[in-house]
């Protein structure tokens, strides 16, 4: 019997088993080895090449019906491997393929459909222990944080040693405004031996609520190496640079995080105001429009493109922006900020450090705190790839 178990790394056994199969091209077993391994490397096409040809002699076979989703699923294409996942659970009790079938509806902004696929298996959490966490995320997605905090508090009474449920609530703490108890959680998690992304996020956040520059680029690049779809990482990783007046990398890392969570509109404000500092009024108003367009009556939105409108010397337009904000929060500090704009036209501007500051540190976000209070109330759209 052939095996490429004992090579040194994943990828040389990969690439052991590929050429033991240009001897035994219809080998089931060295087909199932080489899809496993290529999921485990990266190496997307080939997997996808191997569990075709294995469908082409076993079309019913559950095992690489499986694998395709996965492979999938790791493409990017979760609609096509719901499509697969779903044909699988009709099929098999096993709860494997209805976790991936949650993955794969997270992915796709189906968060209500997730959470009741994934309550049909919470019995097997045991046997597999992801369910957890992803039932938490599914629960954060819906908004459902109470919810989640509570059923992450009662996993962690029955066991208190695991990372990705410690990681997952230290999240959910930072999203109910309790800081101190986001730290700990994350602190727990990483002191189990196990970075996950999720605990390595709230611990940059904490560091940049503090102005913790280094500290917090720090964790948001380990994050990154991680999960690099991390919409949180991201936006986190960029209010660090801007705080750094590294602003071209900001905007930078503020992109890739609206890329990743493209329909929250914090991230959208805060690429708007690094391009604000950067001077480009036409990115940072397409940047505004991008928000409005989520959310017409955040008064935030309509003081940013007042401040852009001000900056391009458009009085007229600038005034009625800011008379529309203020009838919407008459502390909207956008608002204040393009009417000083507009009052001191020709004057001193502050300097860029300071100017950094204030806008980080007084920019109301709807919800009666600043910006800097709320860095991680950022909504991921992609399940966890760590």
């Amino acid at each position: 019997m052939v095996t490429v178990a004992m090579a040194n790394n994943p990828r040389d056994a990969l690439d052991r088993c590929a050429a033991f199969l240009d001897a035994d091209p219809d080998n089931p077993q060295l087909l199932a080895r080489a899809i496993d391994l290529s999921l485990e490397v990266g190496e997307i096409q080939r997997g996808m090449k191997w569990v075709g040809r294995a469908l082409s002699t076993l079309p019913s076979d559950p095992y690489f019906i499986y694998r395709r989703g996965c492979l999938e699923l790791a493409a990017g294409d979760a609609a096509e491997g719901e499509r697969t996942f779903r044909s699988l659970v009709e099929r098999v009790s096993e709860p494997e393929p209805r976790v991936r079938l949650a993955y794969c509806l997270l992915a796709q902004g189906k968060y209500a459909e997730a959470k009741q696929e994934l309550e049909l298996v919470l019995v097997h959490a045991d046997r597999v222990p992801e369910i957890r966490a992803l039932y938490l995320r599914a629960l954060h997605y819906l908004g459902q944080i109470d919810a989640a905090i509570a059923y992450a508090e009662a996993q962690l009474e029955k066991d208190p040693r695991q990372a990705p449920v410690l990681a997952a609530l230290s999240t959910l703490y930072v999203d109910a405004d309790k800081m101190v108890q986001a730290k700990e959680a994350a602190r727990k998690s990483m002191d189990l031996g196990v970075e996950v992304p999720d605990a390595l996020v709230t611990m940059g956040t904490a560091a940049l609520g503090e102005e913790d520059v280094e500290q917090a680029t720090g964790y948001f690049r380990r994050a990154l190496e991680k999960n690099p779809r991390s919409g949180r990482a991201w936006v986190g990783q960029g209010l660090a640079q801007m705080l750094g007046l590294d602003l071209a990398a900001a905007e930078t890392s503020l992109a890739a995080g609206v890329q990743n969570m493209p329909t929250h509109v914090g991230s959208w404000h805060a690429l708007a105001w690094c391009q604000i500092l950067r001077q480009d009024t036409i990115a940072a108003e397409a940047s505004f429009a991008r928000a409005l367009e989520l959310d017409r009556n955040f008064a935030e939105t309509h003081g940013g493109l007042a401040v852009v409108a001000a900056m391009q010397g458009q009085v007229e337009a600038a005034k009625e922006r800011i008379r529309r904000a203020l009838g919407l929060n008459d502390e909207c500090f956008s608002a204040r900020f393009a009417q000083s704009l507009l009052l001191r036209r020709g004057g001193r501007e502050q300097a860029a450090g300071q100017l950094v500051r204030t806008i980080l540190g007084s920019m109301q976000t709807g919800d009666g705190r600043n910006l800097m209070q709320v860095l991680a109330k950022f909504q991921v759209r992609k399940p966890p790839r760590s």
